[in-house]
This record gives C-alpha cells, structure tokens and sequence, in this order.
C-alpha cells in the first residue's frame, strides 16, 4: 500500500467518524426536542390540573402500598409532597417547566436549522442546565437525574464538536 493509499484510508475513515458523530448528534437533538415538548406539556397539564385532583391522585396511587405498609417509604414521601405542594409552588412549577422546555425547545430547532448563533446560545444553557443538575444531584443523589446530567453533558460535547465544524466549513476560504 503506497503512501497515498493509506492517507486516503485515513481520510476515508475519518468522513465516516464524523458522518456516525453527526448523526449521533442530530439523533440527540431529536431527543431533547422531545424532551423539552414533554417538559411544556407536563408543565400546562400542571397548571391546568387542580390542586385537589393532584393530591387525589396521589392517594389513589399510594392508597394501596399504606394498607400494606403503613411507614412505606416512597408512598410516604409522594403523599407528603403532594401535601405540602402549595398553589403558588404548583403555578412557580409549571411556569418553570414551560418556559424551560420551550427555551430549550427553540434553540434545539435553530441549531437543527443551522443557525450560527444557535449553537452558543444552546451550549451556555446546557452548561448552565448542567451546573445546577450536577447541584441537585450532589444534594441529594437521584440516578435519573444523574442519567440526564450525562446525557446533556454528551450533548454539550456533540454540539460543541458540531460547532466546531460548522465554523470551520463556514468560515472564508473553508
């Protein structure tokens, strides 16, 4: 195999990482487009959802677990939140909720669109996004949220590998 030969191998495995890496990443903002839709559904239902039909909800769903075991722990704790979920805390919730998905929602689309100055914006609030997840999780561990923690860690480095791309097939004479 002559020089020329092996660069070309090279180069010919390097497109096919970088077109696998593309779709990872276009694959993991179709995942958080549905995600941050999710988020704004669950954050209107929320709002629209009445203060005595959540609590309940969560008596229908722990009745059951308290007859058998009245100190269950995971029954007891759903029950107390929903006790102590107040009307202004359930409002403060879903307007979290919506207005998060839909910032993350919008600039999911402009990056998916290409817009340049998408993929800033979206990588300094995943990092924020990420910051406060990592908080959270080192008060009190939660293995979902430790999930999404790296998901949107991943995310951030696809989008950051991505923009570096971008930047450089755009830029004059790229």
């Amino acid at each position: 195999m002559t020089a020329e030969q092996v660069t070309e191998t090279k180069a010919e495995k390097s497109a096919e990482r970088e077109v696998t890496i593309r779709r990872v990443f276009r694959i993991s903002l179709i995942i958080k487009a549905i995600d941050s839709a999710i988020e704004m559904a669950a954050g209107a239902a929320l709002y629209l959802v009445s203060y005595a039909a959540i609590i309940g909800f969560v008596q229908w769903l722990t009745h059951r677990e308290l007859m058998e075991d009245p100190r269950d722990f995971l029954a007891n704790m759903l029950l107390h939140a929903a006790e102590t979920f107040s009307v202004p805390k359930k409002t403060f919730v879903a307007l979290y909720l919506v207005a998060h998905g839909a910032i993350k929602l919008v600039l999911v689309i402009m990056v998916l669109r290409d817009k340049p100055w998408a993929y800033p914006a979206f990588m300094a609030a995943l990092a924020l996004l990420i910051t406060y997840q990592s908080y959270r999780v080192a008060l009190g561990f939660s293995l979902w949220l430790a999930v999404l923690t790296v998901f949107d860690a991943m995310v951030l480095i696809l989008t950051w590998h991505e923009w570096k791309l971008h930047r450089r097939v755009k830029a004059p004479g790229g």
